[in-house]
């Protein structure tokens, strides 16, 4: 599946409020609740393992290195595969194949894409 269609297909929620200076400094029920939500799904998720993406196609490695939180170091946020160097030549042949099709979208798709992926992001 090439990345534009990924992007799209992407299951999303849309943030019922926008975070600001103003709405952090505020006494505000309805963030802290979905922060506090947010805190605990986080923690369910800690310490997982996620695979290299390299061509649209998932992989893992037999070694993995520890991603850890740099305020608690004993937390290990989640793990991530060792690369090869065969995997870095498959990404950089993956990258290469896909630039023609990502430049042929325009400016304007391309910056679309850009968006959704940072309102995903947030």
């Amino acid at each position: 599946m090439a990345f534009p269609e990924a992007l799209s297909e992407m299951a999303t929620t849309t943030p019922r409020m926008k975070i600001t200076y103003a709405t952090l400094s505020a006494d505000n029920e309805e963030l802290q609740s979905a922060f506090d939500e947010a805190v605990e799904r986080v923690r369910g998720q800690l310490g997982q393992s996620y695979p290299m993406l390299i061509g649209g196609e998932e992989r893992r490695a037999a070694e993995e290195f520890e991603d850890r939180s740099p305020i608690d170091r004993d937390i290990v946020v989640s793990r991530f595969p060792v690369g090869t160097r065969q995997d870095v030549r498959d990404a950089v042949a993956a990258a290469r194949a896909a630039f023609p099709a990502w430049r042929d979208l325009g400016w304007r798709r391309r910056l679309e894409i850009i968006r959704r992926a940072a309102d995903l992001i947030s």
